[in-house]
């Protein structure tokens, strides 16, 4: 079970010097999203079921847990008045103390333990109430949000980790070539559908108004060997109607193929292994390559640093990078590229930005190219696209372990 004390910020590539605002955003997310996770999760092993409770339930339970912890601190409070600080006196002994007050003035004749818990009931409901119109509210507002579709790529955050899909959108969308290129490939239709065009496999998927708002709010359930249910996490990106309408259009092509028996494109040859009954590993087992392709048909790069038995073949790739970031630094609109980094200390790269701010970077992820000058490259986190940091141009060599690219000025297809 998910619990406060697993919270590590340090972690996520928050910059240990300097706090953007972007940042405090994240936290509070993830404090949230760990929160309502935590409830989802009770309620599920309570219930004895797998399927996430509704965010109405999830806030109006969280309200109960508030309204649990705000009496436990106002017969505190009463028990050893010495703890009333100002700040608890203005925000909970009064508005208690008003209510317990206007129920004797209503209804006299009854003991003090009479009046502290009716008054608790009262309380206890108002914040039941409060909780579950928070909750509905705050889904309908994120669903709203999450299901606008411009054919443009904001940023976004995947929902199990580093979607190849919505990384290999951001990189697109780093270059004119690459905007032209989502927006050819999306269109909003009259009845609020969008239609999804893959013109690597000449395929295209319609998805109705009411699949993307399930698909907003789909989940995917983790279980421990007892079967209990240990965690929930958002199925499809979030942050962007566009990326979203691309997943689901992957997975409508992955399922058609698996229920008519059609031979899946060579490029994308294992992507139907990859559909498990939870289907939680269909965008993260991939590579940013199948999406390149996917809207392209362009013919895709890869290379890595990491040495085989084959020394030859370790010199090329080598000099490939260096080539790749050469034709990069002279032309940047001509390529999309996702790298990950050379491995640091435990998993970690710690390196400092142009402002001299030091990132602390994870380098078993992805990281997605959206900005290149003479001097600096811009990275971002392939699972959260607005965590981005800047690196010397000079350095991107000895920070990268292996690249995967597409060259947009490329017109041969595959």
């Amino acid at each position: 079970m998910v619990g406060f004390n697993s919270l590590n910020f340090s972690s996520i590539g928050v910059p240990t010097v300097g706090v953007k605002p972007s940042d405090i955003v994240d936290a509070y997310d993830n404090v949230m999203e760990k929160k309502n996770n935590y409830i989802a999760v009770t309620l599920a092993n309570d219930k004895g079921t797998k399927e996430r409770a509704c965010a109405t339930i999830i806030g109006a339970n969280a309200g109960m847990l508030q309204a649990a912890a705000m009496g436990g601190l106002y017969a505190l409070v009463k028990a050893y008045p010495k703890l009333n600080h100002p700040l608890i006196d203005r925000f909970l002994t009064r508005g208690f103390d008003k209510t317990i007050q206007l129920m004797q003035k209503n209804s006299p004749g009854h003991g003090k333990l009479y009046y502290a818990m009716a008054g608790f009931g009262v309380k206890a409901l108002k914040s039941i109430a409060v909780g579950a119109a928070l909750g509905f509210l705050l889904d309908w507002w994120a669903t709203s949000r999450n299901t606008v579709v411009n054919g443009k790529i904001s940023n976004t955050k995947s929902g199990v980790e580093g979607s190849w899909i919505s990384s290999g959108l951001k990189s697109l969308s780093a270059t004119d070539e690459g905007k032209e290129i989502i927006k050819n490939s999306i269109r909003k239709n009259h009845d609020k559908s969008v239609t999804v065009k893959f013109a690597g496999i000449d395929k295209e998927y319609t998805i109705s108004k009411k699949e993307l708002k399930d698909a907003s709010r789909a989940y995917i359930t983790y279980t421990n060997d007892e079967g209990k249910v240990t965690g929930f996490k958002k199925k499809f990106s979030k942050g962007d109607g566009d990326a979203l309408a691309f997943e689901v259009a992957y997975e409508k092509y992955c399922n058609e193929v698996l229920n008519t028996g059609e031979k899946m494109d060579k490029h994308l040859s294992d992507s139907v292994e990859r559909i498990t009954e939870q289907g939680d590993v269909l965008f993260t087992n991939g590579n940013v390559n199948q999406l390149y392709y996917l809207l392209t048909g362009k013919d895709t790069s890869s290379f890595s640093k990491q040495e085989t038995d084959d020394k030859l073949m370790d010199m090329y790739s080598k000099a490939s990078i260096a080539s790749f970031i050469r034709n990069c630094k002279s032309n940047p609109e001509r390529f999309a590229a996702e790298v990950k980094l050379q491995e640091g200390k435990n998993g970690r790269l710690k390196l400092r930005d142009r402002y001299l701010g030091l990132h602390t970077l994870k380098t078993d992820k992805n990281y997605v190219i959206t900005n290149m000058t003479s001097k600096y490259v811009t990275i971002s986190d392939s699972s959260n696209t607005r965590k981005s940091v800047d690196i010397p141009l000079s350095k991107l060599n000895n920070y990268i372990a292996s690249i995967s690219y597409v060259d947009l000025k490329n017109n041969e297809l595959n």
